[in-house]
């Protein structure tokens, strides 16, 4: 048996204090596409640039390249427009938007939370939540989320 080609991402991680612009973002984006990496990976930090934006940047200055959030948060991010961004990449990109998600996190203790006034209990449970529900929405149904988690 041959084992899978190993896949190679390659992050811009604009932590904070990075002074790098959209547009020198998507440079990276188009030096990984140059190099062979197989993905990009973009940071979704609150108060920095718009990931969905940054993203899309990326998407339409490479042709091979997948480019993933790192990661998108649904305390903070309404699944239901998330759903439909990564729709819109998606279809701009030739299927080349990965849906990366998670409970999001201000630091390693604390998940992102104060300004939208969410207690997550659970955060597993959410992000279950809204990865099934992007995928019911992508599906074409129709979706209400109660937001139990």
């Amino acid at each position: 048996m041959k084992p899978e080609k190993l896949k190679l991402t390659f992050s811009n991680f604009p932590a904070t204090g990075w002074t790098h612009s959209v547009r020198e973002i998507g440079d990276l984006a188009v030096v990984a596409n140059e190099a062979g990496f197989d993905r990009y990976a973009v940071a979704d930090l609150l108060y920095h640039f718009e990931c969905i934006s940054v993203m899309t940047a990326c998407l339409l200055r490479t042709e091979r390249l997948n480019v993933e959030s790192l990661v998108v948060n649904p305390y903070t991010r309404d699944t239901g427009l998330m759903a439909s961004a990564w729709a819109t990449m998606s279809d701009l990109s030739g299927d080349r938007a990965i849906f990366g998600i998670g409970a999001g996190s201000n630091g390693a203790t604390q998940i992102a939370k104060a300004h939208w006034g969410h207690d997550p209990k659970h955060p597993l449970a959410g992000v279950r939540e809204s990865v099934e529900a992007a995928r019911r929405i992508w599906a074409g149904e129709r979706v209400t989320v109660d937001g139990r988690s």
